[in-house]
């Protein structure tokens, strides 16, 4: 009986990471540090913490296009993915560079943000960042309040 249980539990705890995914399309607005709003979905991910990382990690990858919840700088070809990657930094408090290339982070010096969309706009950059992600999801948790 025990063993129904553990499994039950499992398959729980897998489901709800997975459904947590499910409102990023949901995000409107991703606030400025210390802004409220108004965006519930946005709050629910970033109150589920380390729980929302692997569905995020795998989000990275998706490159559906929604419309950009960043106040400034807004991009015209904003996708899941990059939804997805912001959030990852938002909830860990990881550097923004930390798994980019070196070639990059020296490129984000110059460029700020539009560096990180210039290298994600290649397919195979994408997917690159991805596994760096995957292979660091040990590493990077949830930041302290």
């Amino acid at each position: 009986m025990k063993l129904v249980v553990f499994i039950f539990v499992a398959v729980s705890c897998s489901s709800y990471a997975k459904d947590l995914c499910v409102d990023l399309k949901a995000i409107r607005t991703i606030p400025l540090k210390n802004e409220k709003v108004d965006d519930t979905p946005y709050y629910e991910i970033l109150r589920s913490g380390n729980d929302a990382l692997p569905c995020l990690i795998e989000n990275v990858t998706n490159i559906e296009r929604t419309p950009d919840p960043r106040k400034a700088p807004k991009v015209d070809n904003f996708v899941i993915g990059d939804l997805a990657y912001f959030m990852i930094v938002r909830i860990t408090g990881m550097e923004f560079t930390m798994p980019f290339p070196k070639e990059v982070k020296l490129e984000y010096e110059e460029l700020g943000v539009y560096a990180y969309f210039k290298y994600v706009q290649d397919t195979n950059n994408r997917k690159q960042l991805y596994e760096r992600l995957k292979k660091l999801k040990g590493s990077i948790t949830m930041r302290a309040s």
